[in-house]
């Protein structure tokens, strides 16, 4: 048996006893198989040292046989950890990823589009989509498909895979409910993104919960950026308003928070407790430990490519939000712990 790149789908499909439509399925991880004929394919593939001629594949189908991440800036350390995570799943898939970096801008992202649709790319995973409506639904159009990941779209025809943000922000205020803090501030991200304000509605649904009011001198906006977490401190301590704890909606900004409390030589965790969200690496190593919220960044990744390379539309059934979990350090204490 001829082996490597000589060996054919069809010589895999005579060694597995199924049809060459079913080897190509298998191997691209498309379809409905069922997992014993997909491992059947798989090893046969493997024994025949199978490797897959992708410029022959990409001239038949038309396609690239890659896939495109778009992302608003690449220089939050939460991204670089998901970009993993998706290259991973789409190596499984045997895609390859193109990255595209938008900085939110929806000029680029529509230049990042049409670049893509020459290239016949497979489909799109997006933090978040800046183009309008119009836009998008031309791209669809022209069979470009499209997942949001832990964003949503406003369109319907767009499939979105989330992590359960309401229950996030839930999550981070009860902790420090349960710590005993009563005077909370709150660092949102950008308002008009749907994570920034879910995890917003999960924060006031606990202190709801708890019988406390929100308080709009204790409630601030930042941008998802260390800067904008430090001014949104700077401001609050501005207000001469009294307040124990912090609960900020991503890492960045909690890490900004804690430098602007430094600097005011206001301590973490001993008179001031923050809790952050996302689990980014640099979190766990800050001073002191970041107490966060983790969001299931392999799940995510695999949820969203799996639908994106199985062309799933938006009328499927759809994965429910995905849970996340609360990640307890030391930049959170009980009050009057010592």
């Amino acid at each position: 048996m001829e082996r490597g790149h000589d060996t054919t789908i069809y010589d895999i499909a005579r060694s597995a006893g199924v049809s060459p439509s079913t080897v190509s399925r298998a191997l691209r991880g498309s379809g409905q198989l069922n997992s014993a004929t997909i491992q059947r394919v798989r090893a046969a593939a493997q024994s025949m040292g199978y490797r897959p001629n992708a410029v022959a594949r990409s001239l038949s189908a038309r396609r690239s046989d890659s896939i495109a991440l778009m992302l608003p800036d690449i220089a939050n350390p939460f991204f670089p950890a998901l970009v993993k995570e998706v290259q991973l799943r789409a190596h499984y898939h045997g895609f390859t990823v193109l990255l595209c970096n938008t900085s939110a801008d929806a000029g680029v992202e529509i230049e990042y589009l049409e670049m893509l649709a020459s290239r016949r790319i497979e489909g799109v995973l997006a933090m978040g989509l800046s183009a309008s409506t119009e836009v998008l639904r031309r791209y669809l159009g022209y069979g470009m498909r499209f997942v949001t990941l832990d964003r949503s779209s406003a369109l319907d025809e767009i499939i979105s895979v989330q992590s359960d943000h309401l229950q996030g922000g839930l999550l981070a205020t009860e902790h420090l409910l349960e710590l005993g803090h009563r005077d909370i501030g709150y660092i949102s991200g950008p308002l008009s993104v749907s994570v920034a304000a879910e995890r917003r509605a999960g924060h006031r649904a606990a202190l709801q919960t708890a019988g406390i009011l929100p308080r709009q001198e204790l409630d601030l906006e930042g941008d998802f950026s260390e800067g904008s977490g430090y001014r949104a401190v700077e401001a609050l301590l501005s207000r001469r308003v009294a307040f124990t704890a912090l609960a900020v909606g991503n890492d960045l900004m909690a890490l900004g928070a804690i430098a602007a409390l430094r600097e005011a030589k206001v301590a973490t965790p001993e008179a001031v407790s923050v809790i952050g969200f996302d689990d980014i690496s640099i979190g766990r190593y800050a001073v002191p430990p970041l107490t966060t919220v983790r969001q299931p960044l392999a799940k995510l990744a695999t949820a969203a490519v799996d639908l994106l390379v199985e062309g799933r539309s938006a009328g499927d059934d759809s994965p429910a939000r995905l849970p996340v979990e609360l990640v307890v350090r030391g930049s959170t204490r009980a009050i009057g712990a010592t």
